[in-house]
C-alpha cells in the first residue's frame, strides 16, 4: 500500500504532462486556422518629397478584405500633401487605386481608409501644388 501512495503522485504528474503537450494540428482541423489576424500590421514610412515630386513606399497586404488606413503623421515644413494608395501593375509601376487619393495635412485621423484585396500596394506622397521647397514626411499604413 505504501508503494502505491508514492506511485500515485508520479502517475498524476505524468498524465498531466501528457495532456499539456497535446496540440491541435491545424492541417487536421482547418477551422482552427485563423483567416484574419487579430492585430493589424502597422508600417511606418518616412521620406522626402521635392517640389513637384513624389515619394513611393511599397507594402504588402496579406489578408484581403480587412481595413486599410493611411495616416499622414508629420510634414515639415507644414503643408498639404497629395496622399495616395496605389497598386502595382504588371510592368511594376504603382498607380493610385480608384478613390485612393486625397489632399491632406498631418492629422491623427486617417485621411484614407478602405477595404482592399490581398496584394502588393504602395503609398504615394506627392506635392499637392503648394510646395516651395522639399518636404519631409512620416506616414503610417495600417492593414491586415
Amino acid at each position: 500500500m505504501g508503494s502505491m501512495k508514492r506511485a500515485l503522485p508520479a502517475l498524476v504528474c505524468v498524465a498531466l504532462l501528457g495532456v499539456g503537450c497535446q496540440t491541435d494540428d491545424p492541417t487536421q482541423n482547418p477551422s482552427s486556422i485563423p483567416t484574419t489576424p487579430v492585430n493589424p500590421t502597422v508600417e511606418n514610412f518616412a521620406g522626402t518629397v521635392s517640389v513637384k515630386g513624389s515619394d513611393t513606399k511599397p507594402f504588402t497586404v496579406v489578408f484581403g478584405g480587412g481595413t486599410l488606413t493611411v495616416t499622414l503623421v508629420s510634414v515639415t515644413p507644414a503643408t498639404q500633401m497629395s496622399v495616395s494608395v496605389g497598386a502595382f501593375d504588371s510592368t511594376g509601376a504603382c498607380s493610385p487605386v480608384t478613390n485612393g487619393t486625397t489632399i491632406a495635412g498631418p492629422s491623427p485621423t486617417p485621411p484614407l481608409a478602405g477595404t482592399v484585396p490581398a496584394g502588393n500596394y504602395c503609398l504615394i506622397v506627392a506635392d499637392a501644388g503648394s510646395q516651395t521647397a522639399s518636404v519631409a514626411y512620416t506616414a503610417t499604413v495600417t492593414h491586415y
